[in-house]
């Protein structure tokens, strides 16, 4: 039976001995040292000359008016210099395991072009995030903490989905109507170049047929197949286009797009935040999450009063 080795107290000075005397080493004055303790000089003084007591040997020497290190003296700030970089180093590591300050989020192209910046500039700033990296959702890996999505995203594993129902509506620049009539109903329309973020025109279709407006035939049609270039297309005064919240709410904020009808219909399926399981013991995806959902809430809600 193997005895447990003796307790070993360390024979140290007080630490805040040891944390004066580095300030005051680096600084080679006690009151420039004391204001960035936020101590009083008294109490400075008071630090220096309990570890001198505790060495028995002068850790300073003067030279006029001066204060310079003695041999002693050097030496203990080189060690406690090293000791307390070291320290700090490892506790900013421990502290990026524990609480992150690093996100990556993986979103469709037209989400990314859109929302994300507009919110996560702001997110960055309030959680002081050291980096904030935008993954296409063709390049999905082990390392992204949140995916923001239209549709199902394959082989993501166990993961905690909270899903955003949005609407569909008519979006355009505000300069096209300078150059003909707005629609002032649905039957209007018909003057209108019809701007389709698809190849088949099935959302313009199906947000007409809920409206029971299917007989409606636009002036022409645009094709682009790609719902970020019908937005831009609609932002630079092409035609008409079909967007959601979550795609143009920077935009109908700024005014560069406006709502020309009062109707919406719901999206075919909602936008899916999608954590994947080990992100829910990422304090700072939870966050995001939180976050991005409430600042969808308040555009959802800015939009439809």
């Amino acid at each position: 039976m193997t005895e447990s080795a003796p307790l070993r107290r360390r024979r140290l000075p007080p630490l805040n001995s040891l944390f004066a005397f580095e300030a005051v080493g680096r600084h080679l004055n006690m009151s420039q040292a004391a204001e960035e303790l936020g101590v009083t000089y008294s109490a400075v003084s008071h630090q220096m000359r309990t570890l001198e007591a505790h060495f028995d040997v002068p850790l300073f020497t003067a030279k006029g008016r001066k204060m310079q290190l003695s041999r002693h003296g050097q030496r203990l700030l080189e060690t406690l210099k090293g000791s307390f970089d070291s320290i700090e180093r490892r506790i900013i590591e421990t502290n990026e395991i524990i609480n992150p300050r690093h996100l990556k989020v993986a979103a469709s192209t037209a989400i990314a072009s859109s929302s994300i910046p507009a919110y996560s500039s702001q997110f960055i700033i309030e959680n002081q995030l050291v980096d904030f990296t935008w993954m296409p959702l063709e390049e999905i890996d082990e390392t992204v903490d949140v995916i923001i999505a239209y549709t199902e995203i394959p082989d993501v594993g166990e993961a905690d989905i909270t899903y955003l129902s949005l609407n569909y509506f008519v979006v355009c620049t505000p300069l096209l109507l300078e150059n003909s009539a707005p629609p002032g109903t649905l039957s209007e329309l018909n003057d209108h170049v019809f701007i389709h973020g698809d190849y088949d025109g099935a959302e313009w279709k199906r947000f007409l047929n809920i409206l029971g407006q299917r007989q409606i035939m636009p002036r022409a049609n645009m094709y682009l197949g790609n719902y970020l270039l019908s937005n831009r297309a609609a932002k630079n005064g092409c035609g008409l286009a079909i967007a959601d919240e979550l795609m143009v709410h920077t935009e109908l904020s700024a005014g560069t797009l406006i709502r020309p009808l009062p109707y919406s219909v719901p999206a075919p399926q909602p936008a899916r935040i999608i954590l994947p399981a080990r992100s829910l013991k990422n304090k700072l995806a939870l966050h995001f999450r939180d976050w991005f959902i409430d600042m969808v809430a308040d555009t959802l809600e800015t939009f439809s009063a």
